[in-house]
């Protein structure tokens, strides 16, 4: 009898101690999960920053922490499991009274992109086994993965010298709107350009003097089609072509503005999250800067538009004077649209990129 006891009473302890500490578990662990850069360049290794605490005066004897990862976060090895195609990171705690743990993952972007984990999932029990508790917490740790920026001297030489070309003109070319003074009348001089107020005042004909041209405006317009007539999505060796194109687009804008010229980007294509069109009119600052590469990094490469009529209907902010056109593939229709942009006194230059085709 005594030995029924015995056990009814273990028993019993063991249900208690396994109710307390799935109680605990559920309501006595606080959990946080950061990234500790909230963007880098792609190839860039940042850290993953989980945070735990336990409020309780009694320890969590195990924790475990899962969430489902994008398989373009690369972890050190033994941290990932797969499932279901799907890839998981897994992280195991002990937990002592009235405490915080921080632990530091270290992370490696291999591909552009926005990342998020939107929620874990936390599995913590008893000593033996008996009284798991599951929960899930809602978190939005996210990271921006910037495309790869490509050096100056590895830029194609069409696009750096059309960049410089653009630049250049900014000192050698007076911007009409932006008078700074008055000189004598030279022969040669426009009519247009005699300051008369000036000229009757001082009794000789007086002409207006102009700054250098106000910063420059350039549009990056990308096509994510490889062929004019293509429809269905890119599979992943054809996306390297365009992935180039972005890389390109990222760093001709980011080296424009660095260098005083008002820089913007657009695409027929949308980005990931709200399905947004891909456009950012012309500025010059780094807010601008770090809202081009975001937008890269968003950028689904879906087309939205064929491109042709995708120049058709693009609205080209005002006061634009330069637009570089990068697409894989060439063709009449496209020629078409381009000439009439350039009618506008806009210069436009297209740089065929590698990997597209011409349809027959």
């Amino acid at each position: 009898m005594s030995v029924f006891w015995l056990f009814v009473i273990a028993g019993a302890l063991l249900f208690l101690q396994g109710r307390l500490f799935r109680h605990l578990a559920a309501k006595s662990v606080d959990y946080a999960r950061s990234f500790s850069k909230p963007a880098a360049f792609t190839g860039s290794t940042i850290e993953m920053v989980e945070v735990l605490s336990n409020r309780s005066r009694l320890p969590i004897p195990w924790l475990r922490v899962q969430s489902r990862i994008p398989a373009a976060l690369i972890f050190g090895a033994g941290s990932m499991q797969e499932i279901s195609g799907k890839m998981y990171h897994r992280s195991f705690f002990y937990l002592s009274p009235r405490s915080r743990v921080t632990r530091r993952h270290t992370v490696t972007l291999s591909k552009r992109g926005l990342y998020r984990v939107s929620s874990v999932s936390l599995t913590g029990g008893d000593l033996f086994g008996f009284g798991n508790c599951e929960k899930a917490i809602d978190i939005n740790a996210l990271v921006y993965s910037y495309p790869k920026l490509i050096s100056d001297r590895e830029l194609p030489l069409p696009c750096s010298r059309f960049m410089g070309d653009m630049l250049v003109r900014r000192f050698i070319m007076p911007d009409p709107y932006m008078v700074s003074g008055a000189r004598a009348y030279r022969a040669g001089d426009s009519p247009r350009e005699i300051n008369w107020a000036l000229s009757a005042k001082t009794g000789e004909l007086q002409v207006k003097t102009h700054d250098c041209s106000a910063d420059p405006k350039m549009l990056v317009v990308l096509n994510v089609q490889l062929s004019e007539h293509q429809w269905d999505a890119l599979d992943e060796k054809q996306l390297e072509s365009i992935e180039m194109g972005v890389s390109i687009a990222a760093s001709i804008c980011l080296t424009a503005i660095d260098k005083g010229a008002e820089a913007g980007f657009c695409a027929n294509t949308t980005l990931e999250t709200d399905e947004t069109p891909a456009f950012i009119a012309p500025a010059r600052s780094e807010e601008q800067k770090r809202l081009i590469l975001e937008t890269l990094a968003r950028l689904t490469l879906r087309m939205r538009l064929n491109f042709y009529a995708y120049l058709e209907a693009i609205e080209i902010p005002d006061g634009t004077t330069d637009m570089l056109v990068l697409s894989c593939v060439d063709s009449e229709k496209i020629e078409t649209e381009i000439q009439k942009i350039r009618s506008r006194g806009i210069n436009v230059m297209l740089h065929e990129l590698k990997g597209g085709k011409n349809d027959a």
